[in-house]
């Protein structure tokens, strides 16, 4: 899956301060959505020039292309807590300022992928362990969201097969949920959480998003060097 994506979305910043968590941006970059602030508005483009979306902060909406000269980019709009929704139909989603790039990937992944990932996901090796009534198991996360994880261990688990998860995420502790496993392969088993608290929802994406941010600076490093 995933394997015809382009390498980058180009997206259209129409953002005034403050509209997103530090860091947001960088992270939406190693994700493959590049925002450009140059890209806000062209009297007459070609289809290759046109941004695949515009994000826009409800205090520059004056900035946006109109429905004439753009009727069908789709937008992404950052309000404050008393905006009213949009009735313009370009609008995909909306969202509250500030954003933070987890909550801001799924909107974009689901206004331009044709197979949309649910959150972003790194590559990982937290130690973990599942509980059954007989006592626990050991084993590693590989790859972690805040929609679930795949987990590898000594044993190979049951497609279906609903676990209880602790896992340990730096900086936080020991976060538990109830994960259904939705596939197997030897002994690594893909599972989707299904009752992860928000607060350990938090800390995932927290874990997530600077994991993806540390990873962008470490190639930003490499390439500089």
């Amino acid at each position: 899956m995933h394997d015809h994506r382009p390498a980058t979305h180009r997206i259209a910043s129409h953002l005034g301060p403050g509209a997103m968590i530090p860091g947001s941006e960088q992270t939406l970059s190693h994700l493959g959505y590049q925002l450009d602030a140059s890209a806000q508005k062209v009297p007459h483009p070609g289809a290759g020039s046109r941004p695949g979306l515009h994000l826009v902060d409800d205090r520059n909406l004056d900035a946006m292309p109109t429905r004439e000269s753009d009727p069908h980019t789709p937008i992404i709009l950052l309000t404050g807590a008393r905006s009213k929704a949009s009735s313009d139909p370009r609008v995909a989603g909306q969202l509250m300022r500030p954003v933070a790039a987890h909550d801001l990937y799924m909107l974009l992944e689901h206004a331009l992928e044709k197979e949309p990932r649910q959150a972003p996901r790194v590559r990982t090796r937290l130690s973990a362990r599942y509980l059954r009534r007989d006592g626990s198991r050991q084993g590693h996360i590989e790859s972690l969201s805040t929609s679930g994880c795949r987990l590898k261990t000594n044993e190979t688990l049951k497609e279906g097969r609903t676990e209880t998860i602790q896992i340990a995420i730096p900086n936080h502790g020991l976060i538990q949920t109830r994960a259904r496993c939705v596939w197997t392969r030897d002994h690594v088993a893909g599972f989707e959480f299904i009752s992860l608290d928000p607060l350990s929802q938090q800390a995932v994406a927290e874990y997530v998003d600077h994991q993806l941010t540390r990873g962008f600076d470490e190639e930003r490093r490499d390439s500089a060097a």
